[in-house]
């Protein structure tokens, strides 16, 4: 450009661009948008800006466009000017002379901005050129070049034009909105970060669990026993993840201290154990429920099928109660964070109540159907004899099966069935032959005037088999109709059953032309004749296999009978083996064996071995090896037995048949619940009308299996393939025992017939993977299930493996839509960011050249965030991946893959948020800035945040005032609906079929029989020609009514017994109306059916019911024969057993032994058995030091001190008749008395007094006299008599007159509670039992001096104190007798006095004398304390406490070296269970007691029990339940004998002979022994009964020698016996009622039938009359209320209209038992709850107030609102003139917009007043509760 001067000037076009700009800036600022002017100047490379912030300026614009919704977008506008003059003209003007006033310093501005000048004179043209307002003036124009620094700024004022540099960097007040900007929006992400995993995450936890709580509500089984009888386990993922077990609270488990859980995984893992204490488990009413986290259990990262038991153990860690194994529990994944897509879909969908999807998919993926193999009906000749009147026209012969003959013929044109056949046309002129008679068997010539004979020869048999529906493959009927030929009309019928039909196939003979006739009867029903028939049958699949049949008729020496070639037999049922035989052959063989030989396996099986040949028949339960097919070929085997021969002699085998592998209701059922647990699906009712449904067919049979066992599944794994299953039926033919671990007996699972319902053409798949399903499956997004089920409805299967694979990938797109959002959003972001960029440079000339210079790079992603997204992509993808491919793989990759996907998911959240949440604020800036731009977002906004906002504040009120409102109408419903209830409850006299005095005169008659009367309460009357069994049925029932009631008023009152029936706990309910509910149940209990074999036998054959409780009751009492123990003879000894023999003497046959004289007996001989352990229990203990030491050091310490003291009261107490200070006494009142006589005021000094003090033998008894010890300090001796005296004189002034009248009060204080010195040695001999030899005078003198202080009188109380100073603190030896006799052991040892007189005397004063001992005694005592052999005076040693442990076990055991054995030395010695350190020797007769017991005393010696001390005697005795006086065990061991008494000691055979002795002699009993005595005889009696009984006799009394020793605790059993045959008359017991009941075929075992024995013997007598039998008997069958009559009262009494399934989850959760019935506690408990919280939740369903049914309507109205919003802006801006203002348009827009927002929540909040609320509650109980009258609802 060519300047005309050196100064710039602008050009007019410049000019005009300037005013355009000035015009531009005025009206954004008077609209209050923001604008931004890039000003361009041509020939130069620089930027001038002007904006309506500085922050424009500072960044791209874009970004605030893009962050702000647009709103802060501003409007640019980049104008390019052209100046005048010379552009590089840098003259040496200042700032100055250019006008402007420059806050730089010119030299400044020469370094950093070379053309500064040429800049001032541009900004100054610029600036006078726009011609900016004062209210403009404050606007900055900046300059932006690379050589000047960061750039210049301008700005006009009112004096002129001020330049300064930009700032470097931001301003603050910049930094500071970014900052806060940032702040607030990180604080509200996180926030919401927080409040989704603190409040949206445990919501939607909840509700899944809920959900899950549900479904495995479902999960119970219906048919038969339900399999969580005993224990109930399901897995819980929220809060912990764990699994909840359940179990029955059973009384043999009360007072559990400890619980054992045991858990066994499916996978073939061993059994792990986990101790749990009972406070640790939660008790319920009749349940203990435990969670068991999984961490506990140590189960990490495992998806595996887990099964569970518990273990009740005492405090004694002993075995009480042990639980089933409970149903297999999958151990789900976590729930990883690649599902919560998922979860979140699962936890907001409604569920459906209708649609049931789960049984179908078991069907589908879990199942598969055949057809089972039938036989083919063969007829190739039939014969029709008829009555030539009534048959007169042409006619054929139509046979087919089934139960309709058109769908049979339309089923064989089409070739699907062979059902039907027809035979050719017979016409009349046929039956006019004189060749038509009827040939058949019982038809003659003479018959063939009336009837006519043709026979019917087809071309081909016909052949007819039965089709697989209708239930005719187990068997059908052959019909058989006569049609006219021309009119088709229906002339006879008849029909043959397929038995029938089998039987004359057995009958067929050669030359034997028909072997059946079918009877033909017109439609009046009038016989016109015969079809005569000779049946052969086939089987296609025989011929297939290649299986040869024999020709019928074709005889052997040997031949099965009733065997028809391809017969079909199901698994488990009855087959009676028959075979038959020529009549010579069967005298050749006796024993002969069957085997089975199966087509698909090589080696035959045996059936059975040893059967009697000539039985000719054997009943076999079939069975087979199925493998993997649901049906095998078979045949059976018989060879001769001979096990001495190598090879089989083969007599015959069967035609070939086939087994069927039966599958029952009962295992189907059990199996789809496992399938349901597994896939977390809901269970719904199984039954014979939804298999049939299904186009499965059903039919109940009768097998033969064992209760409580069954097979795996085929994803278990158990050992000899049998699992224990309560209710379970495992299909066999023999009994089966299963060995228990531990401690545990053996369960034995008996083989018997069961009524089962069995599913024909239905197999389990035998893979793993079929059983578990889909993820979606699992994750409960089984939307494909429902197209299915559509599709299946509308007939389209052949799209549904498509539909399922298309919701499939729908739902994984669905999860990548979560987890890659991130990075999508933040591709659009940038998007939009550059898209904003591209608009705001189309405005400026320069950019759009810049950009399209580089237009390859418009849409392109930064490679930052292209690597930052890809890298996002591609490892949310691996890990996604991870979650689904391996949900089950254990380790820690699918965890490590969650916790990256987490961090991820957390990280991508927030950034997202943050991002959001600034954006937000940057809107909100930009509305407050522009209103107008962001009015219409901010009506959007606001009207949805408002609609949102006050709806659910006001349906959180409506909830609120909806509860209040149900809580309490249902209230005033339960009232009423209870009250009409049991109101109803009159109008119906009995709720079972029977009536109640039908069931009274059965308890009646029952009671009278069992007492020998017949129902007029007379007595039976015996007949004269009635068998012998009938006639002795009532000799020995003779009820001793006084002596039963005498025992039971003498019964101890029952405090706490517990009872396990069912009705514990208590309940939260009124009086009243826990009365009410205890009508309803008993009423709906009654209605609970009884079996009809139950209650026939009950009604109609109440005699032959009682008859047998008459049996079992009389059998066992005869057998136990308690009344014969008295008569009982003395078992023969085994040498005159031999004697006898030895003289050919053979005696009378004796009378068998009662058996329970037999049981007492085996009881002690058991014990003796045992007698050696005895020992061991008694003197182990003895050995140990930590057993004995507080014994003996309480000894020590405590009891010789005072035994010391108690002593020396009774010899030194002065008021004490007959002691020494008494004796004392005596003597000095004589000598006063003698003195006064001669001269009554005499005095005495004290130095006399002193002196007679000191004389041995005067009248003072020499208290001083200390015969030559030092024990006396003379001056402390008189100074303490001086004391005394002037104790008593206190008012004489001197001591040297005493009168003589005072000595005895002077002598009495001298005496009081001391002891002298002259008095210890006697006192120590002849009350302490000191020896000589144990007095050490010198100590003993010194410890007196220092402790009386040398006065000569000593305190007794000090006395054991010198003793202890004089023995070092030990025993001597009558001390340590008394030890011995504390502690138990030894103490009688040398006790040569024992069991005298004078030793109990002895006793009873507890007197301690210096033992004799023998000489092995003193030399243990000798080792033990080291004192030297016959000790002088004062040179005996003590026992020391240290010495004790040592004593005690040389005393007991030969512990020198002389006896001591080593290993090698002593091989003919066992090892005694439990006792290691243990060895005996055996007696000859009794391996279990000892002749010889040894003790290893090291690792390698033995040292040998000496024997039995008279403790362990008496101890044995206890263990015997012989617990007697100790004076007669005493008196009984002196008297043994005595070559076998050593050392004291007697030998263990020695007690055994005592022991038989006292048993023949007197035959005593403990109550101990007693209760073990009723326990071995099968005899079950409350404690308190046998208590009484106990207590009705006499205290036996043992005569041993000359004395006599009552036995407080002991009692003739010869007495006794009779007493309980007396009780027993009165009724059953437990055992003899479970006898009756297994005779009776009840299945229930021990415990259950206690259980109910006890509930119904309220009382607790032990006994039941006959009518508490049949009580029993039906409580068996009626545990609760069960389903049935459950649903009956819910639809019909209280007409509750709810579905089938919610019926079923609601008798599911009442039953919280799982047993398949309701108790009574969950019957009250569960009424109420149904009433008061099920009810207000359906209620409030119903009206659409639930949480998740409000999310959904607020959001239809937010859509709503929307698209709203949308309809009335695009209209809006479409219709308005271009020319209109727009902010006056927006307004409007913006207007009508917040109006219908006010509409659609007016409307969708209408109805929500109080008395519609109550108006639409009464109406929706009224609708679900129709029968309960609402008149009295309270307002």
């Amino acid at each position: 450009m060519k300047a005309t001067s050196q100064d710039l000037q602008l050009t007019p076009t410049a000019r005009e661009a300037l005013l355009e700009v000035h015009d531009f800036i005025e009206k954004q600022t008077s609209g209050r948008r923001p604008w931004l002017v890039s000003i361009g100047i041509g020939g130069l490379d620089e930027q001038w800006a002007l904006a309506s912030t500085a922050a424009f300026t500072y960044f791209d614009s874009s970004w605030f466009a893009a962050l702000s919704f647009g709103v802060l977008s501003p409007i640019t506008m980049g104008p390019f000017l052209h100046l005048q003059g010379d552009l590089t003209n840098t003259a040496a003007e200042g700032s100055k002379d250019l006008g402007i006033k420059s806050l730089v310093p010119e030299d400044d501005l020469d370094e950093a901005c070379p053309f500064w000048r040429r800049s001032f004179q541009i900004a100054k043209l610029l600036l006078e050129g726009l011609d900016l307002k004062p209210r403009l003036e404050g606007v900055d124009l900046q300059l932006k070049q690379h050589n000047c620094r960061h750039g210049l700024s301008f700005r006009k004022l009112g004096k002129g034009i001020v330049a300064d540099w930009i700032a470097k960097g931001y301003p603050i007040n910049i930094w500071v909105a970014m900052l806060m900007n940032l702040f607030c929006a990180a604080i509200l992400a996180i926030g919401v970060v927080a409040a989704t995993r603190n409040l949206i995450l445990p919501f939607m936890y909840k509700r899944l669990s809920e959900k899950l709580q549900s479904a495995r509500v479902s999960q119970r089984l219906q048919v038969g026993t339900v399999e969580e009888t005993d224990i109930n386990a399901h897995f819980v993922h929220y809060p912990e993840r764990g699994v909840q077990l359940t179990w029955s609270r059973r009384q043999a488990a009360q007072g559990a201290s400890t619980y054992i859980i045991r858990l066994v995984s499916l996978s073939g893992s061993s059994e792990e154990r986990l101790q749990v204490s009972a406070g640790e488990t939660e008790v319920h009413a009749t349940t203990y429920s435990f969670f068991l986290a999984l961490d506990r259990a140590h189960i990490f990262y495992s998806k595996d099928d887990f099964t569970f038991s518990v273990l009740a153990m005492s405090r004694a860690m002993q075995s009480m109660d042990v639980t089933g194994w409970s149903s297999p529990v999958r151990i789900e994944p976590l729930w990883a964070t690649a599902h919560l897509p998922f979860k979140m879909l699962v936890s907001l969908m409604p569920r459906s109540e209708e649609t049931r999807m789960s049984f179908p998919l078991f069907l589908r993926s879990a199942c598969y159907k055949y057809t089972p193999p039938a036989l083919t009906l063969a007829l190739d000749k039939l014969h029709v004899i008829a009555d030539r009147e009534d048959i007169a026209e042409d006619f054929r012969v139509e046979l087919f099966l089934g139960k309709a003959k058109e769908r049979s013929q339309r089923a064989t044109c089409e070739k699907k069935e062979q059902s039907f056949a027809m035979s050719r046309l017979m016409t009349r002129d046929e039956m006019a032959l004189p060749s038509s008679v009827p040939r058949a068997k019982g038809w003659t010539k003479e018959d063939s005037e009336d009837f006519f004979g043709i026979d019917i020869l087809p071309d081909q048999p016909i052949k007819l088999t039965p089709p697989f529906r209708d239930g005719m493959r187990s068997g059908t009927t052959l019909h058989i109709h006569i049609v006219s030929g021309s009119s088709r009309q229906l002339l006879a019928t008849g029909h043959a059953e397929w038995s029938d039909l089998e039987d004359a196939y057995e009958r067929t003979r050669p030359g034997l032309e028909f072997t059946t006739q079918v009877d033909l009867v017109d439609v009046e029903g009038d016989s016109v004749g015969v079809l005569c028939l000779r049946p052969a049958f086939c089987s296609d699949m025989l011929e297939t296999l290649g299986k040869t049949t024999p020709e019928p008729g074709l005889r052997k020496k040997v031949w099965f009978k009733d065997d028809v070639p391809g017969d079909v037999y199901q698994q488990g049922m009855d087959r009676f083996v028959i075979w038959g035989s020529e009549d010579d052959f069967e005298e050749s063989i006796e024993l002969c064996d069957l085997y089975l030989e199966q087509s698909n396996q090589a080696e035959q099986k045996l059936i059975v071995e040893e059967v009697r040949f000539s039985s000719e028949t054997f009943p076999w339960v079939v069975d087979a090896e199925f493998l993997d097919v649901p049906f095998v070929c078979c045949r059976i085997v018989m060879v001769k037995h001979d096990p001495g021969s190598g090879e089989k002699e083969f007599l015959c085998a069967s035609n070939w048949f086939f087994v069927i592998q039966t599958l029952t209701l009962r295992h189907l059922e059990r199996a789809y619940g496992a399938f349901c647990r597994m896939n977390n699906m809901e269970m719904d009712g199984v039954s014979s009308v939804m298999l049939e449904q299904a186009g499965i067919q059903s039919r109940p049979v009768s097998v033969r299996g064992c209760l409580g066992l069954r097979r795996p599944f085929p994803f278990e794994e158990a050992e000899e393939d049998l699992i224990k299953c309560s209710g379970g039926l495992l299909l066999t033919g023999i009994s089966h025992t299963v060995q228990a671990s531990g401690n545990a007996s053996d369960d034995r699972y008996r083989l018997r017939s069961h009524k089962a319902l069995l599913v024909e053409g239905l197999c389990l798949l035998k893979g793993r993977s079929c059983w578990y399903q889909s993820q979606m499956v699992s994750e409960g997004l089984d939307g494909f299930l429902y197209a299915h089920e559509t599709l299946e409805n509308i007939g389209a299967t052949f799209a549904t493996s498509a539909v399922e694979s298309a919701f499939n990938i729908f739902m994984f797109s669905y999860q990548l839509v979560w987890f890659l959002s991130f990075p999508a959003l933040a591709v659009v972001f940038l998007q939009v960011l550059d898209s904003f960029r591209i608009e705001a440079a189309a405005s400026h000339l320069l950019h759009t050249s810049e950009l399209a210079a580089h237009a390859e790079d418009i849409g392109q992603l930064p490679r930052g965030a292209t690597l930052l997204c890809v890298s996002h992509v591609l490892l949310s993808l691996l890990c996604i991946i991870a979650a689904n491919a391996l949900p089950s793989m254990p380790g820690a990759i699918p965890h490590l893959a969650d916790r990256v996907l987490s961090l991820l998911s957390i990280c991508s959240a927030v950034l997202s948020l943050l991002l959001l949440f600034i954006m937000l604020l940057f809107f909100l800036i930009g509305a407050l800035l522009s209103p107008a731009a962001a009015l219409k977002p901010l009506v959007i906004i606001g009207a949805c945040l408002a609609v949102v906002v006050n709806m659910w504040m006001q349906f959180s009120s409506l909830t609120r005032g909806l509860l209040q409102v149900v809580e309490i109408q249902v209230d005033s419903v339960f009232t009423i609906l209870l009250d009409n209830m049991v109101g109803r409850l009159k109008d119906y006299s009995q709720a079972s079929a029977y009536d109640q005095t039908d069931l009274d005169f059965a308890f009646e008659k029952a009671d009278n029989r069992f007492r020998g009367l017949n129902a007029e309460g007379k007595v039976i009357k015996q007949m004269p020609g009635s068998r012998q069994e009938t006639q002795d049925l009532f000799k020995s029932v003779q009820e001793d009514a006084e002596f039963i009631q005498q025992v039971q008023e003498d019964m101890a009152p029952i405090t706490g017994r517990g009872r396990d029936n069912g009705d514990q706990g208590e309940v939260d309910v009124s009086t009243q109306r826990a009365n009410q509910l205890t009508k309803l149940y008993q009423h709906y209990l009654g209605k609970t059916s009884l079996e009809e074999g139950l209650e026939w036998r009950i009604f109609e054959e109440t005699d032959a019911l009682t008859d047998i409780m008459l049996r079992e009751h009389n059998m066992r009492l005869q057998l136990l024969d308690f009344g014969g123990i008295a008569s009982a003879d003395k078992e023969p000894t085994q040498q005159a057993q031999q004697a006898a023999k030895v003289n050919g003497v053979n005696g009378p046959k004796s009378k068998p032994l009662p058996k329970a004289y037999l049981i007492h007996k085996s009881i002690f001989r058991d014990s003796f058995d045992h007698m050696a352990e005895m020992i061991v229990q008694w003197v182990d203990p003895l050995l140990q030091w930590d057993s004995i030491v507080e014994k003996v050091t309480n000894f020590f310490d405590d009891a010789v001190p005072k035994f010391i003291c108690s002593c020396a009261m009774s010899s030194f107490d002065v008021n004490r008749m007959n002691s020494v200070a008494q004796k004392v006494l005596a003597k000095v009142a004589h000598h006063v008395e003698e003195t006064i006589k001669k001269e009554p005021a005499k005095t005495m000094k004290l130095s006399d007094l002193m002196d007679a003090l000191r004389d041995k033998d005067g009248w003072a008894s020499g208290l001083l006299f200390s015969d030559g010890a030092d024990v006396l300090d003379r001056k402390q001796a008189l100074s303490f008599v001086q004391d005394q005296v002037k104790h008593v004189l206190p008012n004489n002034k001197t001591t040297n007159a005493i009168p003589v009248y005072k000595l005895v009060p002077i002598f009495e204080g001298l005496l009081e509670g001391r002891v002298w010195w002259s008095a210890m040695i006697p006192f120590l001999k002849e009350e302490c039992g000191f020896a000589s030899a144990e007095i050490d005078l010198g100590d003993l003198a010194e410890g007196f001096k220092t402790t009386s202080k040398g006065c000569g009188f000593m305190d007794f109380q000090d006395i054991p104190d010198v003793l202890m100073w004089m023995t070092d603190g030990g025993l001597w030896k009558a001390a340590a007798v008394a030890l011995l006799r504390e502690i138990g052991v030894g103490g009688e040892l040398g006790n040569e006095r024992l069991g005298k007189a004078e030793d109990e005397a002895a006793r009873v004063d507890d007197e301690w004398a210096c033992p004799k001992w023998p000489d092995w005694i003193l030399e243990r005592w000798q080792e033990a304390t080291d004192e030297k052999p016959n000790p002088g005076p004062g040179e005996a040693c003590f026992l020391q406490k240290s010495d004790v442990p040592g004593l005690i076990e040389d005393l007991l055991l030969q512990m020198d070296k002389d006896h001591l054995r080593n290993e090698s030395d002593v091989q003919d010695l066992e090892a005694l269970s439990g006792c290691p350190d243990w060895k005996y020797k055996p007696m000859d007769q009794v391996q279990g007691c000892p002749a010889e017991m040894w003790v290893y005393v090291d690792d390698t010696h033995l040292a040998k029990l000496r024997g039995v001390p008279w403790e362990a005697f008496d101890f044995l005795l206890e263990q015997f339940d012989m617990d007697m006086p100790e004076p007669a065990s005493r008196k009984i061991f002196s008297s043994a004998d005595a070559s076998a008494v050593r050392e004291g000691f007697i030998q263990p055979p020695e007690v055994l002979k005592i022991i038989e002795h006292i048993q023949t002699t007197y035959r005593p009993i403990s109550l101990s022994g007693f209760h073990k005595l009723l326990s071995k005889a099968g005899i079950t009696l409350p404690k308190q009964i046998v208590d009484s009984l106990f207590g009705q006799q006499e205290d036996i009394t043992l005569k041993i020698g000359d004395s006599d020793f009552p036995c407080q605790d002991l009692v003739d059993l010869d007495r006794l016996g009779p007493d309980v045959e007396k009780y027993l008359s009165g009724g059953m017991w437990l055992e003899a009622v479970y006898g009756v009941l297994q005779n009776e075929e009840v299945e229930a075992s021990f415990i259950e039938v206690s259980r109910h024995f006890a509930a119904i013997d309220k009382q607790d007598y032990g006994v039941l009359k006959p009518r508490g039998v049949i009580q029993l008997m039906m409580s068996l069958q009626r545990t609760g209320i069960s389903y049935e009559t459950f649903a009956e009262m819910i639809s019909k009494d209280m007409r509750f209209t709810v579905t089938d399934s919610q019926l079923r989850i609601l008798f599911n959760m009442i039953d919280k038992s799982g047993n398949g019935s309701l108790s009574k506690i969950e019957f009250m408990e569960g009424f109420e709850e149904l009433l008061r919280q099920l009810v207000p939740r359906m209620i409030l369903k119903s009206l659409m107030v639930l949480p998740e049914q409000v999310a959904s309507h607020i959001l239809n109205t937010v859509v709503f609102l929307l698209l709203l919003f949308a309809f009335v802006f695009t209209s809006m801006e479409a219709l308005a003139p271009a020319s209109e203002n727009m902010d006056f348009m927006g307004a409007v827009q913006a207007g009508v917009a917040g109006m219908a927002a006010l509409g659609v929540q007016a409307r969708s909040t209408s109805g929500m007043d109080a008395q519609s609320i109550k108006e639409a509650v009464s109406v929706r109980i009224n609708e679900l509760l129709p029968g309960v009258a609402q008149t009295s609802l309270p307002n």
